[in-house]
């Protein structure tokens, strides 16, 4: 015996103080006016099973803190307590911490929890028109491959991460075979060619060679011999050395600034395409996540709950990673911030470096402060960039090319400063070229030194982004494999829910694909008048898209939410047309009796539609029918079981109330309506689409005559269309207040009614009460019900 909800307590909740809903079990029909509660009460629902309310997160002024507690209350009063079948299970869930769950429970909580179980009537186009990403984080959260998404990530962001590293060990590569070729002056790609090119400049001086570069330091200590006291050759070396730095060319500035420009450009994007509500929620996860981590709380630092840190990091890493854009645009961003921070890296450290080797050189101590000073700055934006490449800003690129263009400056007037220092100083020649060759050595030997680590980091870095790419591809496949697997399963749910609400539409053969050139993406396509992968956007009316949008809500409850008994429709057909709400309530009878369902509606055809198919399909022992009449702040929704139009208006006939014929003139402004789209009537068009009685009648009256063929059908069709032209004067007395309702009599009102009631009965079927509709392809005017045993059928021309 699957689970079902027994008994539904809700209080101090939104706008509920207090109700109670009986549900023994049974599915729930409820119908109530715009702002009279019901989505109080699926709000409830949602809270006690997530702990949220959707709809309230992410806009500006609305907050679940603010505005879940009935304002005539705190967040403490806020409870809401459901009680399960079988076993009588209650459970409660309040403001503060979450609903306990039973262990018999546990599956039926689960897939509430993960999954998706209401639909919203504003939400029931997300899966159509929301970009495929979203598209696929909406479906994703629904077929539980958040956990597989997450490391899909963490493979993209290794892969990537080594990509960067080669990439920019690869700059340093050509860098430092650059410097050596200037240095050395020959052409650098191997150590031998490093000691070759050493060996050319001590010959040029007139100096043994070295055999390699472990003798580089013995061999300097040896012509070092020549030249004088220890502290004037260190004060000379370093001059020497200093005097020989690079000068910065303004092009590699260039680069690194037109690197970043675009890098700002794809953020930029990434930025729109993000919404408010996410990037606020990264800022606070990566709030919380380093308070929790660093601190090694063991309480919540929002709500002071007590919580398994491992757990939590673990949530808050995974959910910073669904947040975090998924697109190729993003790992873009990461491999361009990635080389451009290296190389910011390297400016940075060879500044400190700089600055670290004049310190004993008091003519520099200005240069050095300033140096100094432009290091901070230069720390700051290097940070700056590594955030860019989470995609959570942009770098300022005036500022970055201003300091980058000081450090220059700052670094060739030490250069030109060291020169003129070196040459001034009293030395000979001879000891002036002992000092340019050990100086030379030093350097070559530091650089070639740094070139082999580069060059053995590199080599691990190479074969371990082989192994990472194979990973990510061979993980990315399969999942996309069995992704697009569970896929057309979906598909195939929904295209035959589609069919089945859409038999002889032009629209068919939908597609639920993963787009093929972005990670994580969902395409949605359909087959338009024999246009193949169309957006359902291209030619769908609004009726087509939320009925579609229904087939895909449906179809992903029916695959993944088997361990969940409940779903939860919000008002969802508004915009939907009589003849495909019937085929509707068939698609849901036929699919999914074995839900408990709520359905929430404001529109009484809609309502008494799903109360005759239910009737017929022998389903209503399996519902409960409530109206909720009116709603206050202090009361709530007034809730009543459900009581038929007429029926309420014969109860005020009875009791002398003459508002029965204000009811009535709404009633027939309905029941118009309703007949004028079942025969298709023509009526003239109005902007507003706001059509009186005036120009339905006539429509209705007129559009009958020239339809059907049955001469006994139209007579008395025709008769009752009389009697309401002639009995509608009272209407109108009741419903504008005029002078002369006093003088009306109840008996006149009740005619009225009467008139009204007998011409909508006129196109209901007497077998199963549902409205009669015109079926041009079989020529007659029938049972809008397909399940009717007795449909009545009448022919038209």
């Amino acid at each position: 015996m699957s689970t079902k909800i027994k008994k539904f307590d809700i209080r101090a909740f939104r706008g509920i103080p207090e109700l109670e809903l009986p549900l023994e079990g049974q599915s729930l029909l409820i119908k109530g006016e715009n702002g009279t509660g019901k989505s109080s009460i699926v709000d409830a629902l949602e809270f006690f099973f997530k702990g949220r309310v959707s709809h309230l997160e992410g806009v500006q002024g609305l907050s679940v803190q603010r505005h879940v507690p009935h304002v005539s209350f705190d967040s403490g009063d806020v409870e809401v307590c459901i009680s399960f079948d079988p076993g009588n299970v209650a459970v409660v869930k309040r403001f503060e911490g979450t609903a306990a769950c039973p262990p018999q429970l546990e599956e039926y909580f689960g897939v509430a929890r993960n999954g998706v179980f209401i639909l919203r009537r504003a939400q029931l186009l997300d899966f159509i028109i929301s970009k495929p990403a979203e598209r696929f984080r909406s479906i994703g959260s629904i077929i539980g491959i958040g956990d597989l998404d997450i490391f899909e990530l963490e493979l993209m962001r290794l892969r990537d991460n080594l990509e960067v590293k080669i990439e920019s060990g690869s700059s340093s590569e050509r860098r430092l075979n650059s410097e050596l070729s200037i240095l050395l002056g020959r052409e650098i790609k191997s150590e031998t060619d490093i000691v070759a090119g050493i060996n050319d400049n001590l010959k040029s001086a007139g100096l043994p060679n070295i055999a390699g570069l472990e003798d580089v330091e013995k061999h300097a200590e040896t012509i070092l011999g020549t030249v004088r006291r220890e502290g004037a050759t260190r004060r000379l070396n370093r001059l020497e050395e200093l005097s020989r730095l690079r000068k910065e060319e303004p092009k590699g500035r260039q680069t690194i600034i037109s690197t970043v420009e675009y890098a700002n450009e794809k953020i930029s994007e990434l930025l729109k395409e993000e919404s408010r509500r996410e990037r606020a929620i990264a800022s606070l996860l990566e709030a919380g996540r380093s308070v929790i981590q660093d601190l090694r709380m063991e309480e919540c630092p929002l709500c002071e709950q007590k919580i398994d840190r491992e757990v939590v990091l673990t949530r808050i890493n995974g959910r910073l990673s669904l947040v975090t854009s998924l697109s190729e645009s993003a790992s873009e961003v990461r491999k361009t911030c990635g080389v451009v921070k290296d190389q910011l890296d390297e400016i940075w450290d060879r500044v400190v470096k700089t600055t670290n080797s004049g310190e004993d050189i008091e003519e520099l101590r200005e240069e050095r402060e300033k140096l100094s000073e432009k290091t901070i700055r230069l720390k700051t934006l290097i940070e700056t960039v590594a955030s860019a490449g989470k995609c959570v800003n942009v770098v300022e690129t005036e500022d970055l090319d201003k300091v980058l263009e000081e450090i220059a400056d700052i670094v060739d007037a030490i250069r030109e400063k060291c020169g003129d220092l070196f040459a001034n100083e009293k030395i000979t020649d001879q000891e002036k070229e002992v000092l340019r060759l050990v100086g030379l050595m030093t350097t070559a030997k530091n650089k070639a030194s740094e070139r082999s680590n580069l060059l053995s980091s590199l080599e691990t870095t190479r074969r371990n982004m082989g192994v990472a790419r194979k990973l990510f591809s061979i993980f990315s496949e399969t999942k996309r494999t069995r992704v697009q697997e569970v896929f057309d399963v979906i598909q195939e749910d929904m295209r035959k829910f589609y069919a089945s609400l859409h038999p002889d539409d032009p629209h068919k053969n939908i597609e639920l694909r993963l787009a093929t050139e972005r990670r994580a993406s969902v395409e949605l396509r359909i087959e338009s008048f024999g246009r193949q992968h169309e957006d359902p956007r291209a030619f769908g009316s609004e009726g087509h898209l939320d009925s579609l949008g229904l087939c895909v809500f449906l179809a992903l409850v029916k695959k993944f939410n088997e361990g969940c008994s409940l779903m939860v429709l919000d008002d969802v057909v508004t915009t939907v047309d009589i003849g495909h709400r019937e085929k509707i309530c068939g698609l849901l009878d036929e699919e999914f009796r074995e839900k408990q369902m709520i359905i929430t509606t404001h529109e009484e055809m809609w309502y008494r539609q799903l109360r005759s198919f239910q009737r017929v399909a022998g389903e209503e022992g399996n519902w409960r029918y409530t109206t909720i009449q009116n709603w206050d702040v202090e009361r709530g929704p007034i809730v009543r079981p459900y009581k038929p139009r007429w029926k309420r208006i014969e109860e005020k006939l009875t009791a002398g109330d003459k508002t029965a014929g204000n009811e009535a003139r709404t009633y027939l402004e309905w029941a118009l309506e309703c007949i004028c789209d079942a025969l298709e009537s023509s009526v003239p068009f109005r902007a507003s689409r706001e059509y009186d009685i005036g120009i339905l009648l006539p429509s209705a009256k007129r559009r009958t005559a020239d339809l059907v063929r049955d001469d006994d059908f139209t007579t008395s069709a025709q008769r009752s269309f009389e009697n309401v032209e002639r009995t509608a004067i009272y209407g109108n007395i009741v419903s504008h207040n005029s002078p002369l309702l006093d003088s009306l009599s109840v008996e006149e009102v009740a005619g009225f009614c009467r008139a009204v009631h007998g011409m909508y009965g006129q196109f209901l079927c007497p077998s199963c009460g549902n409205l009669m509709r015109c079926y041009r392809d079989l020529g007659i005017l029938r049972c809008s019900n397909q399940r009717c045993k007795t449909p009545l059928e009448v022919k038209t021309r």
